[in-house]
């Protein structure tokens, strides 16, 4: 009895060794184990890496931003060739520039920025004049004139930011430099161009329309010309038409062709002189909510909020390395052939990194 006791308990212990894990298993009170025992590393890490990210934000120069914003004035009501356009059925596309996302997306646009780039600035910092393009105010040194200047949209392009509202069409630009006066001006010339594009592009629109309907309205004259030419003929041929029925038809016919030239002509010259204001126009196309204004002082740095966001980063990176320490230790004991296995290709990494040409010599002959 003695000798079949022993064999079954040799069978459970066998059961049990076969269910125990191969390797070291990662447990929620292993981690918070971890975290105990390497609460002070933690802490050093965390602490370490939130007085780095103050000391940079200190370090970093200081920046201003300069702030302006504008809505797009409504286009002028449709002219009168467009309601003769549709009252005859044609309908007359609108224009895409009418929606405040288009001038969200100008700002932005290389075009604006290459010539803002491009512009003469003025200003003084730390007690010097300094004046030129962007590229030179910024001190951007490249091979040729045409990087700088795309160096220079590359950081208009960081720092200009648009935004715009939906609900109210309000679009709103911000600029932020190292200057003031650089991001006061920078933020006026982009109003400025925006406003200059608007025109540019109003007028000639204006003159496209102007030739078209100054060609339109020659025709129509000599279309009114013709209808006034045969009711005259008309009349001078039947002086006494009342009396008979196709004649009178006939009078009436060429009446209401002649009262639709008319009409015609005079809606075309309304326009072509609709067309002529437009042309020479140069009011604002952007009414101009708040103004750019030179701030009184820099961008706050947020340091207690950005050392709040390093402290918990730093945080998880130390209790990364000590889950890794732990692991390993824990490796060590229950897989010390695994373990030696990596310690041995950890090293061979280590001399790989201190002689990368052996390793480049591998790669072009791997027999080596």
């Amino acid at each position: 009895m003695s000798s079949l006791s022993g064999r079954s308990l040799e069978r459970d212990e066998g059961r049990h060794d076969n269910r125990r894990p191969a390797g070291p298993q990662l447990s929620l009170l292993t981690l918070v184990t971890t975290a105990l025992e390497y609460r002070v590393s933690i802490l050093r890490w965390a602490v370490v890496t939130a007085v780095l990210v103050v000391l940079v934000g200190l370090m970093l120069p200081r920046s201003y931003t300069v702030s302006a914003s504008f809505v797009p004035q409504a286009r002028r009501a449709p002219s009168s060739l467009s309601g003769l356009a549709t009252q005859l059925g044609i309908s007359i596309p609108s224009e895409p520039g009418q929606s405040p996302s288009f001038y969200a997306d100008l700002l932005k646009s290389r075009p604006i920025l290459q010539a803002v780039a491009s512009s003469h600035y003025a200003l003084v910092v730390n007690g010097d004049s300094v004046s030129g393009t962007l590229a030179d105010v910024l001190k951007i040194d490249d091979e040729t004139e045409v990087l700088r200047r795309d160096a220079a949209v590359d950081e208009l392009m960081r720092a200009v930011t648009v935004g715009l509202t939906q609900r109210t069409g309000v679009v709103s630009v911000d600029v932020k430099t190292r200057y003031a006066e650089l991001s006061v001006q920078i933020c006026q010339r982009l109003l400025d161009l925006l406003n200059s594009f608007n025109l540019e592009t109003r007028q000639s629109q204006a003159a496209a329309e102007r030739q078209f309907v100054e060609g339109r309205l020659r025709d129509a004259k000599q279309d009114l010309r013709l209808a006034e030419d045969a009711l005259q003929a008309f009349l001078l041929r039947n002086r006494d038409y009342r009396n008979a029925p196709e004649l009178s038809f006939q009078q009436d016919r060429l009446s209401r062709e002649l009262v639709v030239q008319q009409q015609v002509y005079a809606t075309l010259a309304q326009a072509y002189e609709q067309a002529r204001i437009e042309e020479v126009r140069d009011t604002p196309v952007i009414t101009v909510l708040a103004s750019p204004q030179r701030p009184g002082r820099p961008d706050r740095r947020a340091l207690f909020k950005r050392a709040f966001l390093a402290l918990l980063v730093g945080g998880v990176l130390g209790f990364l390395v000590a889950g890794w320490r732990a692991y390993v230790q824990e490796a060590r004991q229950d897989e010390p052939d695994a373990f030696d296995r990596f310690a041995l290709l950890r090293g061979k990494l280590r001399e790989d990194l201190r002689q990368p040409w052996t390793l480049l010599r591998r790669l072009v002959s791997p027999r080596s």
